[in-house]
């Protein structure tokens, strides 16, 4: 039985229809999920993290190959969860991604939910997963490997880049989901790798790239003075402006300074 047909005969024995509001769009490309399992490099020792389990059509892979933990929200697909797959080597949580105890694992493989891309990609600057491979709209992929000068460069690359290697692997069509999203998809992956220095606090270190960019068009000088509001206690503006004065980047727009410039200037801030 393809995963089309699966995912009927689910919603009718469940009786649930896809959500729009959140975002529900079931995977039903069985060649995308392999796709998947062979990127993610999995082996009995790894425990991966899904983010929205939906129809446990990509569950039911990684089971066959490591540990699981599933994160969904909705009710009647967190019971279909509980009922259609084994339980063994799996973790399932009802809850928000965002909000919910995760317990520990070492890779996420997952196709979460479009609405909140950003958030999630924030909150796994915290979690620090050895290895990420997701399903993201095309156009949300473009913006996190946006480099400096561009439209879509924000503190979502910048952050991004410190964290993780990234590569996008696949294009998938839209026709691989059931409804089909407006756009086409991307797989990527993403290695833990701080290619750019580790900054010396890295919680302050996100939060002065998420202040920075406020004022994006500022130069850094300005921008520097306007953020300090939106910093912790920790923050000291004068140094922050004495460090930016004595630098080369003072007069330079904040969108065209590197990952690795942020790096540098905010440890010597710190």
């Amino acid at each position: 039985m393809n995963l089309f047909a699966e995912l009927n005969e689910m919603m009718v024995k469940y009786r649930f229809r896809p959500n729009k509001k959140t975002g529900q769009n079931f995977i039903i490309n069985e060649d995308i999920v392999q796709k998947m399992i062979k990127e993610a490099e999995l082996t009995p020792s790894d425990t991966v993290l899904e983010i929205g389990a939906g129809a446990g059509f990509l569950t039911k892979e990684l089971l066959k190959e490591c540990k699981v933990t599933a994160v969904e929200l909705d009710p009647i697909l967190f019971e279909l969860l509980q009922k259609e797959l084994p339980q063994d080597n799996l973790k399932l949580i009802q809850g928000d991604f965002l909000k919910a105890e995760l317990g520990e694992f070492n890779k996420v493989v997952a196709f979460p939910p479009y609405t909140i891309s950003s958030e999630i990609m924030y909150r796994l600057y915290e979690l620090k997963p050895k290895l990420c491979v997701m399903v993201f709209q095309s156009a949300f992929v473009e913006r996190f490997v946006s480099e400096p000068g561009f439209m879509d460069y924000n503190a979502l690359p910048v952050l991004t880049q410190y964290n993780f290697e990234i590569e996008t692997l696949y294009r998938v069509p839209s026709k691989s989901f059931f409804p089909r999203p407006k756009s086409d998809s991307s797989m990527v992956k993403l290695k833990a790798v701080q290619r750019f220095g580790t900054a010396k606090n890295e919680s302050a270190f996100k939060q002065f790239v998420k202040s920075i960019f406020r004022f994006q068009n500022k130069n850094m000088l300005n921008a520097v003075k306007n953020c300090a509001q939106f910093m912790g206690s920790d923050f000291n503006k004068e140094i922050a402006l004495k460090v930016i004065k004595s630098s080369e980047f003072a007069e330079t727009k904040v969108n065209l300074l590197s990952c690795k410039d942020f790096v540098d200037l905010f440890n010597k801030m710190s």
